[in-house]
């Protein structure tokens, strides 16, 4: 991801000014011409933000995330195959999950069919976010910013919790949380990353809503939970 020195006006770690900047990007690129190249079509000179310092470099990222957020939730993702995006992801229960589907997709069908109109909201709000995981880590070449899995995943999900993202993205991290209860808003890293490997080891549409619509949670019995009768003969005894 390649900047001039006036997108880095502001930035912390870096001059306040544009000529400051400037001299700044020639002695921190001294050495590095991968890092350097000229703007197409124009006299300046851009540097790619590997050339950084850390604080600057992240905060550059974050700055152009947001902005990649802001746009129309239309755009397509394109996500390239990468080191991140790996054969077999998802876990061994994924695998073997999407094995059987596949070997018989009468199973898949049936799942799709009993999904509530609750449980789709929630697989396609959970789908909205990978996406957006998927866009970040996207290529400069495909509109996205080259972020490694793990800073988009931890961008995104920081935020969500934050409560700093775009509205149409918060609203689908709040309903892709289905949980509830005011103090557990957004989503965590560790579960974003397990949805992003869901979707990866996905093929189809299809198989990503069942492995990420989340399951129905089945009511029990009185009598079905182990500590129940131990409390009922306690309970009932009249001497106690």
């Amino acid at each position: 991801m390649f900047v001039v020195a006036k997108d880095l006006v502001g930035i912390p770690g870096l001059p306040a000014t544009t000529k400051g900047v400037r001299e700044a990007l020639f002695r921190l690129s001294s050495g590095h011409p991968d890092f350097v190249r000229k703007r197409e079509g124009t006299k300046a000179f851009e540097y790619h933000v590997d050339c950084l310092p850390d604080t600057a470099r992240e905060a550059v990222q974050a700055r152009m995330a947001r902005q990649l957020l802001a746009q129309s939730a239309s755009l397509p993702v394109k996500a390239t195959a990468r080191g991140d995006l790996v054969t077999g992801a998802g876990g061994e229960k994924v695998q073997c999950e999407l094995a059987l589907y596949r070997k018989c997709p009468a199973l898949q069908e049936k799942k799709l069919r009993e999904l509530t109109d609750s449980q789709k909201a929630i697989g396609d709000a959970r789908m909205v976010l990978v996406q957006e995981v998927l866009r970040l880590m996207d290529s400069s070449e495909n509109g996205g910013l080259g972020m490694k899995r793990k800073q988009a995943v931890e961008f995104i999900a920081d935020a969500s919790v934050a409560g700093t993202l775009p509205d149409y993205l918060q609203r689908a991290a709040d309903i892709a949380n289905a949980r509830k209860g005011a103090t557990r808003a957004g989503v965590s890293v560790p579960t974003l990353q397990r949805w992003l490997s869901a979707w990866i080891a996905a093929d189809t549409v299809g198989e990503r809503m069942v492995l990420l619509a989340p399951g129905k949670v089945s009511k029990k019995e009185v009598f079905q939970y182990s500590w129940m009768p131990d409390f009922m003969r306690f309970w009932r005894d009249t001497n106690k």
